[in-house]
């Protein structure tokens, strides 16, 4: 037999077990013992074969270690970038703002990532990584911290000792810098949606590890990063679209269908609200410089002109300091209400006709001469507001009277639909047309306003209030309340002809109908916080109150799934929801659940969890499988901002902070794919296409609404304070006023 040797002492054995030699290049066999001088020649497949066999032991050990070896090297280096492809900077931000974490949550609720996530299917499947601290005196001055590491300040040499196993917190003084590669100019959307904006050491403010003041220092260094959203959007409207309602960024152009300039007008408040005097200053100056001209051969909608700029110019009155600035943002107002008051004194009922024609002042109407009734019907904290700053009564009058053919012209139109309002109404009658019931577009903020006039006038016109729980309870949640399959989620649906068995079900949710939650839990705690603890809340809400908080947390959930489950993490306008096949249950469960709170608060301690909090099955324990259909022609994002205004409400009220997570992570979507490098944001054809395609339109709401609602989010709650504003339905804020004791003699007052 030939004798198997090495050519060089490929392994060896020693104290430490096998080592390798990574010059060996392979096995040969010689003739003889001694096989110096040998010539060598090839083995043949049986000597390999006996080799090994008589072997085996020695070559499991050598392979045993090599693999535990992989795996230590892999261990070590776990520190550095997570997998992640790297993303070339463009511009790294650092923040004065001291912050350091590493945190990251594994919930699909938060899914913050350092590494690029999977797309699997429709859904962008993402890993976090755990939570690492690394040691500052390892770490060159000029080394790059990986994104899966924290900084620590170094220690001192200490001898070494057994610790018990305790995370280190970080320390509040440490500093943190927010990457900014999506901000890359040259170009329009960055490619990879795990690596934009990532914090390099800093990726989950909520860790419960973390003191509130390093908490605090990281959610305010986000709010900054909106503020430097807006003013990106802001310089793309003013390069390209100045004076133009809108902006088109992808096509550098502008666009206007009202002619009022809007994207300057909802954008006022919103730049004071982030302190962006600059920005303010250019857009008051163009108003009271005559921008708002208002005399083009154009109908300009009454309800829109009402809620972006009466709303906008309001707010901005009231936020800015005192100075001609904010005289003239009044008398702009005014003016602007008193050219559209023919739309309401032409009326023939009192429910205001749809449009004003700039030029004449002559009121029209469309849609085959009926008006929509969330628009009829959301004009009334703008002008009251307006009547209690003036003392003028006529903008309230004519807003009360819309309340009063609803209500009280002979009787209550809205009782035999159990509350609910059809979607059109006609000016000339007062009454409903049809027999459509929804929450979405032409009806959504109907809802949304009889609530917060309640809430406006410092709880003193319990009327609306009363309406708003009727249409609630008796209508919403026998009609259209639902819940989808496999995973339980509560949505709303519509209602097409009769209510009751006869009518036609639809289970079309629309992206507006997110405006709800937020609604929801600021009528039931009047904005105030509340425990955590569902046993502390009801101490101190009513029965009913409780079951209004958990539809708004339970809606949320919807909402945000809207985005969670598509592939570029943005929602689509439209979906629809696979009910459960026993979703009738829906408004019973809820019955059942909070039958027990129904008593005055405040409640003992032996009260028990509510049954739906310890029953209710959903499939969370991973990722939400997709309840929903996205059609073809819903696929696409506008910008709005109704999940984030729900988000901001309910963070504000539980301060449960997945709201803010959850906020973070859309915002951080919209940054990837709609920031347009040259300015302005657009918004989407296609949420699940990647990249998506642009539709190139820039909503005046974007600035107005969905980046403001970002912010107030990200900040601190001193910040307009929900139980001291009301936010009107364009994001508008009014303080929560009393009426005087003159005007109250004035008005009509509902009761």
């Amino acid at each position: 037999m030939l004798p198997l040797h090495r050519t060089t002492s490929s392994t060896t054995f020693g104290a430490r077990g096998p080592t390798i030699n990574p010059r060996a290049r392979g096995v040969h066999a010689f003739d003889g013992d001694d096989a110096k001088g040998m010539k060598k020649r090839p083995i043949t497949p049986t000597q390999i074969a006996l080799f090994v066999t008589s072997n085996w032991k020695q070559l499991s050990a050598v392979f045993s270690f090599g693999v535990l070896l992989f795996v230590l090297r892999r261990l070590s280096n776990s520190g550095g970038d997570a997998g992640g492809a790297a993303v070339p900077v463009a511009n790294v931000v650092t923040t004065s703002v001291p912050v350091a974490i590493v945190a990251e949550s594994p919930s699909p609720l938060a899914p913050v990532v350092a590494g690029p996530p999977k797309l699997e299917g429709p859904k962008l499947k993402e890993k976090a990584s755990k939570e690492k601290i690394i040691d500052a005196s390892k770490n060159s001055p000029k080394q790059q911290i990986p994104p899966g590491g924290a900084v620590v300040p170094p220690a001192k040499p200490v001898q070494p000792q057994p610790k018990p196993e305790n995370k280190v917190t970080p320390a509040a003084d440490a500093e943190v810098s927010l990457d900014l590669s999506a901000f890359d100019d040259s170009r329009s959307l960055p490619m990879n949606p795990s690596e934009f904006l990532k914090i390099k050491v800093a990726t989950l403010a909520s860790n419960k590890e973390l003191t509130p003041a390093l908490r605090k220092k990281v959610w305010d260094a986000r709010a900054q990063a909106v503020t430097r959203s807006f003013a990106h959007a802001w310089d793309g409207y003013v390069k390209y679209a100045w004076e133009s309602d809108e902006l088109k960024p992808n096509s550098k152009t502008g666009n206007s269908w009202l002619n009022m300039g809007i994207t300057i007008l909802d954008a006022l408040d919103t730049a004071l609200v982030m302190k962006n005097q600059t920005i303010f200053a250019k857009a008051a100056k163009w108003v009271l410089d005559g921008g708002l001209a208002m005399d083009a051969n154009v109908n300009a909608n009454v309800f829109e002109t009402t809620i972006r700029v009466i709303g906008g110019l309001l707010s901005a009155h009231h936020l800015a300091e005192n100075g001609p600035e904010k005289d003239g943002l009044l008398k702009q107002a005014v003016r602007v209400a008193d050219k559209f008051m023919p739309a309401f004194t032409s009326s023939q009922s009192g429910i205001p006709y749809n449009s004003i024609n700039l030029k004449d002042g002559k009121a029209t109407t469309s849609d085959a001469f009926f008006s929509s009734t969330s628009e009829a019907t959301t004009v009334q904290l703008e002008l009251k507001f307006l009547s209690h700053l003036t003392g003028d009564p006529k903008y309230w009058n004519a807003a009360q009277k819309v309340s009063q053919v609803l209500f009280q012209s002979p009787s209550d139109k809205t009782a035999k639909y159990d509350g609910l309002v059809p979607i059109y109404i006609d000016p000339k009658t007062g009454n409903f047309n049809g027999l459509e019931f929804r929450l979405g577009s032409r009806a959504d903020s109907y809802y949304e306003y009889l609530a917060k006039q309640y809430l406006l006038t410092n709880e003193t016109e319990p009327f609306f209030l009363a309406q708003y729980r009727t249409a609630l309870h008796k209508g919403i949640k026998k009609h259209l309340l639902m819940r989808s399959q496999p995973s339980n989620l509560m949505y709303i649906r519509e209602h097409l002809g009769a209510l009751g068995p006869g009518g036609r079900k639809e289970e079309k949710f629309d992206h507006l109908v997110c405006y709800f939650p937020g609604t929801l839990a600021l009528t039931a705690t009047k904005g105030k916080r509340v425990p955590s603890d569902p046993l502390e809340r009801a101490k101190i809400l009513t029965g009913q109150e409780m079951e209004e908080l958990y539809m708004a947390e339970e809606l949320a959930q919807s909402c945000f799934e809207m985005y969670h489950q598509t592939a570029s993490g943005l929602a689509p306008e439209i979906v629809f929801w696979k009910p459960a096949k026993d979703a009738v249950s829906a408004a019973k469960e809820l019955e059942r659940t909070w039958a027990r709170f129904e008593t005055s608060a405040p409640k003992d301690n032996s009260v028990k969890l509510p049954i739906a909090l310890e029953t209710v099955k959903k499939v969370r324990d991973g990722d939400i499988m997709l309840d929903f259909d996205i059609h073809t022609n819903d696929k696409h994002n506008l910008l709005r901002p109704e999940a984030v205004e729900s988000f901001f409400v309910l963070y504000r009220i539980t301060g449960d902070e997945k709201y803010r997570e959850w906020g973070w992570n859309i915002f951080r979507s919209f940054e990837q794919w709609s920031k347009v490098a040259t300015g302005g944001y657009t918004s989407l054809n296609d949420v699940n296409t990647i990249p998506p395609p642009a539709r190139d339109k820039m909503e005046s709401f974007f600035l107005g609404e969905t980046l403001k609602y970002f912010y107030l989010l990200f900040s601190d709650d001193a910040i307009l304070p929900l139980d001291q504003y009301v936010f009107n339905t364009e994001c508008h804020p009014f303080p929560i006023f009393q009426v005087s004791d003159e005007l109250k003699k004035q008005v009509a007052w509902m009761q």
